[in-house]
């Protein structure tokens, strides 16, 4: 309600004072109409505010009271504090040497505080010694020295980090001197610390993130820097901004009544449109307040047409429709002849998969692009690594396929290479939707799995060595 009281203030008026206004996710209003200017005279203000006077494309006139609301700067809340330094608090943490762990689908990140910080996997085949693989992200060093300020008061280091589109302060500390990094030179790897403050929290990490080659976030909730207000996570506070019309205008502007009538509406019966793609075919797009994802599903036409009924057609029928087959045929021909990559990953790797062609990992950015070539698709060789790999063979449901001959690993001195499950998953609901996920199971040998209604069809035809029959024309 305050983020879309802001957005209507905004955008429903043109104010006749400029008003000096920071608008953040801390401090939130909510935008009430209050009657006419009869009620502004009843009623007190419990915070001082400013009066604005707003006029309606509708020339329906309103003064709207906004309240004054300040923020103390970092700055401020420090020299209110008199209590120990974010470095003293954190010092009982990194004297006694805890470790925390996070596991995650293949590595397990280990932090010991005041040591080191190390990412490892454990593998043991029956009858064989465990085989551990790791790299040590970081060591530690020493806290940083806290800084004093003209008058001898500790100057707190604050870094500021975005989870889930929220800023929190947090205190950073570096590792430094990782495992050596093959893909910067033999440069070692580092990891900042970042701790966040938690007052229910037993030194969880919550965030792992590789921000740069080789160099990571590592953001862990802890209890102890909660007792420096710099550090405490900021919570919403509301404040209501109150309205009043002018000179007959109406409680509520016109086009705001408007507005919130249809939004009734389209929760009760929901709304559908069409649009028009470059390809010419026309797409019935649906919403409802249940399921706020759009099932599209596209009028496949002849000259760019529509039936004769698709205006008039039940918005409760089109829900959840498949696309049309030849949709279907266009999307595993682009596929199949390797013009449409399919693309996944989070973070600072992205991986991109061409059929019959590669698999290749990635990072772009303003300075250009990285790429790791993970495996190249040749019929022969994946042929030979069947008759390797008899249990690899494609199955109900799944395609598996073999793409090698990637970029020299530094660690095994051998090509990388990747197992692609190609795996039909269906979803009546979503038919072209993609699930797309990499795994390295061990050092530099990846599994990257597709999983999507698309790939039903492919495994239906599939032979057992996971081929698919030149004849098959999609």
């Amino acid at each position: 309600m305050a983020v879309r009281a802001a957005v209507l203030l905004l955008c429903c008026f043109t104010a006749s004072y400029a008003a000096d206004l920071t608008l953040s996710d801390e401090t939130l209003f909510d935008l009430r109409w209050s009657g006419d200017l009869s009620e502004e005279i009843k009623k007190e203000t419990q915070l001082p505010t400013e009066k604005l006077v707003m006029t309606t494309n509708n020339n329906e006139k309103y003064i709207c009271h906004i309240p004054y609301v300040e923020k103390l700067t970092a700055e401020e809340t420090n020299n209110q504090y008199s209590g120990p330094s974010a470095t003293e608090l954190l010092s009982e943490l990194h004297n006694g040497k805890p470790c925390t762990y996070r596991i995650e689908a293949y590595w397990t990140y280990e932090v010991c505080h005041g040591k080191h910080v190390r990412q490892y996997h454990e593998s043991k085949e029956e009858g064989k010694s465990i085989k551990l693989q790791q790299y040590f992200l970081g060591h530690f060093e020493k806290l940083e020295e806290t800084r004093l300020d003209e008058n001898g008061k500790a100057i707190p280091t604050v870094f500021q980090k975005n989870i889930e589109g929220k800023s929190y302060p947090m205190f950073p500390v570096r590792y430094t001197g990782g495992t050596p990094c093959d893909l910067k030179e033999g440069k070692p790897r580092e990891v900042t610390i970042l701790y966040l403050c938690s007052e229910e929290a037993h030194n969880d990490i919550i965030v792992v993130e590789e921000v740069a080659t080789c160099t990571y976030d590592i953001v862990i909730q802890v209890k102890w820097l909660c007792r420096h207000p710099v550090y405490n996570v900021p919570t919403a506070v509301h404040h209501s901004v109150e309205c009043y019309g002018m000179d007959g205008a109406p409680a509520k502007p016109t086009q705001l009544k408007k507005f919130e009538t249809e939004q009734n509406n389209w929760k009760r019966t929901g709304v559908h449109y069409k649009i028009t793609g470059d390809d010419g075919r026309i797409y019935i797009v649906q919403y409802s307040e249940d399921d706020p994802d759009v099932s599209t599903g596209p009028v496949v036409t002849i000259n760019n047409q529509v039936p004769p009924n698709a205006d008039t057609a039940n918005p409760n029928q089109l829900r959840g429709s498949p696309l049309g087959t030849t949709t279907d045929q266009q999307l595993l021909r682009e596929f199949l002849g390797g013009s449409n990559c399919l693309h996944g990953g989070q973070g600072w790797w992205k991986h991109e998969f061409c059929f019959r062609s590669h698999v290749k990992q990635y990072h772009q950015d303003q300075n250009g692009r990285q790429v790791i070539n993970l495996g190249y698709w040749n019929e022969q060789k994946h042929l030979d690594w069947l008759t390797r790999n008899p249990a690899k063979k494609s199955r109900k449901n799944q395609i598996t396929l073999h793409y090698g001959d990637g970029d020299i690993c530094d660690l095994t001195k051998l090509n990388r290479h990747v197992e692609v499950r190609l795996i039909c998953k269906e979803d009546s609901s979503r038919p072209h939707a993609v699930t797309i996920y990499l795994l390295e199971q061990s050092p530099c040998e990846y599994i990257l799995g597709i999983e999507s209604p698309i790939m039903c069809k492919l495994t239906e035809i599939a032979t057992e060595s996971g081929l698919i029959p030149s004849e098959f024309k999609p």
